[in-house]
Order: structure tokens, then C-alpha cells, then sequence
């Protein structure tokens, strides 16, 4: 029997490319550390594992979720919350969808912790045929919020909006400090893409091996803020 996803978890993306490839390389070794959480006969929690235990030929193990709709919603969003890294705007496409869902622009921004203003913008996009195509580039991270906006708006084209928008320089060039915190996000960025892999090496006990997560976590979201602040600077 194939399951399909829940509305809930279909409001977050799923792992693709690189990451699904080494998520997946981890279950091979490791197996499926978590059960696949069902609910009403569709996966509430555990889409990616799913889809990697099909493809490794592992046979998954469920579980039901006892609850209703809205422990439903919460369960889902405190699980992909806390585990997974996702960037403001990817943030702000969910809580655009838990706008649909019935949360009001607040309480959904609270959730995602994006503003109101990243809520509304993202929610511009859901209705915009235009932004038909960009909205799953958003959700994968390979574009930001701001540029699909640019692109819906017409101030960008398509070939534009994937492209640094200080004219296909990346970055901005600064002095040495400036180039040295540079440095330090992408180092930061390589240890999130890697993160399970340093915990599993790293010795010591659970508890910091936790914490180095989380730290890891928070240090990256500040690169991809650094980096779209960066990117509306310099189009403005």
C-alpha cells in the first residue's frame, strides 16, 4: 500500500537533492530511527522517511497519531520546527498556507517567527499566477522570498531570478572584517548541510551533542538573514 502526505505536511517541503541523497545514505546505515507517524490513513510525519525506505527497499514502521485537527497542526509544525533548517522565506510560504488553513497573519507568523509583512508578501505569491513556477523554487530555498516578489512584479526576469542581484558579482566586495564574517557564513553553511554527520562524529554525550545542533541551527539562520538582507540592499 502507498501512502500519500497529509494537507499538514504538505505544507512543508520536501528534502530534495543533495540533502535527500545523504538523508537517505543515513537511513541505510543507521535504518529508520523514527516510526512514520499516520494519520486518517496518510502520513503525517515522515514523508522523506517514507519515500527513502521505499527507494532503499527497508520496510517502514507507523505509527497512528492519537489527536484532532489541531493537535494535528501543532504536532506537525513542532516537528519540522525543531528538526529541520529552513529559511525565512521558505518560514514564510508555511505560514502563508497556515493562513489558508485558518490561522490568523499572527498567530502564523508567531508559529514560523517571520513577520507579518513576510506573511503577507508570501501570501501575494499563493495567489499570483505568475508566481505559479517561482513558489516551489521558494520552497526548495533556491529562491528568496524578496526576489520571486521581483519577478511577480515584473521589476525582474526569469533569467534574473536566480542571479545575485548586485548585477552577478555575489557578494559584495568590503573591508577585511566584512569579508571575514562572509567566510564564516559559508563555513556555517557548509556544517548545516553536514550537521548530522559532525554530531555523529563529535564525542561527548547526547546532551552537547544537542546543543551543538541547535547552535549550528541558529548560527545558519542568521547566514541565510545576513544573506537575504544583503540581496534587498543591494536591489533597492
Amino acid at each position: 500500500m502507498n501512502y500519500k502526505a497529509h494537507e499538514y505536511a504538505d505544507m512543508f517541503p520536501e528534502i530534495s537533492g543533495e540533502d535527500y541523497e545523504r538523508f537517505k545514505d543515513d537511513i541505510a546505515r543507521n535504518g529508520l530511527r523514527s516510526p512514520i507517524v499516520l494519520s486518517g490513513g496518510k502520513i503525517l510525519d515522515g514523508r522523506n522517511r517514507y519515500r527513502a525506505c521505499l527507494a532503499l527497499g527497508i520496510e517502514p514502521e507507523f505509527v497512528e497519531f492519537e489527536g484532532g485537527d489541531d493537535e494535528q497542526r501543532e504536532f506537525v509544525i513542532s516537528e519540522n520546527i525543531n528538526r529541520r533548517h529552513l529559511t525565512e522565506s521558505q518560514r514564510a510560504m508555511i505560514a502563508a498556507r497556515l493562513c489558508i488553513k485558518g490561522y490568523s497573519s499572527a498567530e502564523s507568523s508567531k508559529a514560523m517567527n517571520v513577520s507579518p509583512r513576510s506573511v503577507a508578501t508570501a501570501r501575494s505569491l499563493l495567489g499570483n499566477e505568475k508566481a505559479s513556477n517561482v513558489v516551489p523554487l521558494i520552497d526548495r530555498g533556491e529562491v528568496s522570498l524578496h526576489r520571486a516578489h521581483q519577478f511577480a512584479s515584473g521589476d525582474i526576469n526569469e533569467a534574473q531570478l536566480k542571479k545575485p542581484s548586485n548585477g552577478g558579482q555575489g557578494r559584495p566586495r568590503g573591508n577585511r572584517h566584512v569579508n571575514a564574517l562572509y567566510a564564516l557564513l559559508d563555513r556555517l553553511d557548509k556544517m548545516q548541510i553536514h550537521k548530522f554527520e559532525l554530531v555523529a562524529n563529535w564525542p561527548g554525550d547526547p546532551s552537547r551533542n544537542e546543543q551543538l545542533l541547535k547552535a549550528i541551527e541558529q548560527l545558519s539562520d542568521i547566514s541565510s538573514k545576513v544573506q537575504e538582507d544583503t540581496d534587498a540592499r543591494a536591489s533597492a
